[in-house]
């Protein structure tokens, strides 16, 4: 009897041992997904409502390179004067949200509005961020 369970125990092992030797292998062979978009570049435009302030956006518009992994709020720290709240941008080169006039920056991700703060969003390769700085008031 004390052979068979003294079998059984060994077998365990052996099995439990084989398992973690195949699932390292499997694992170094793997690249971490992270490492994959640890470096890009993004293109940032803006948009800014004539109502609110008078400018050419062009002069704002930057590509803008990275080589590690960051958010737009980090990119946004870096290459620009920009101020936040809670990962929210609320001022972008002296442009100031004015929330008398229901105006905010917000900003959309390839086209689509994003739905996370800037502070949230990572970066990916090739990625086109626009900034809005728009009001739906019209002029009094």
């Amino acid at each position: 009897m004390k052979k068979i369970i003294g079998t059984g125990i060994v077998s365990l092992i052996l099995v439990g041992c084989g398992n973690q030797g195949n699932q390292s292998t499997v694992d170094k062979g793997a690249p971490a997904e992270s490492e994959e978009q640890s470096s890009g570049t993004a293109t940032i435009t803006f948009n800014i409502d004539d109502q609110l302030y008078s400018i050419d956006e062009d002069e704002l518009n930057q590509e803008v390179e990275w080589t590690e992994e960051v958010t737009v709020l980090e990119v946004m720290q870096n290459q620009f004067d920009a101020v936040d709240n809670e990962g929210f941008i609320t001022s972008i080169e002296g442009y100031e949200q004015l929330e008398s006039k229901q105006a905010y920056w917000l900003f959309d991700i390839n086209g689509e509005s994003s739905t996370v703060g800037a502070g949230d969003y990572v970066l990916e390769d090739g990625d086109e961020i626009l900034w809005n700085l728009e009001t739906n008031q019209s002029d009094e």
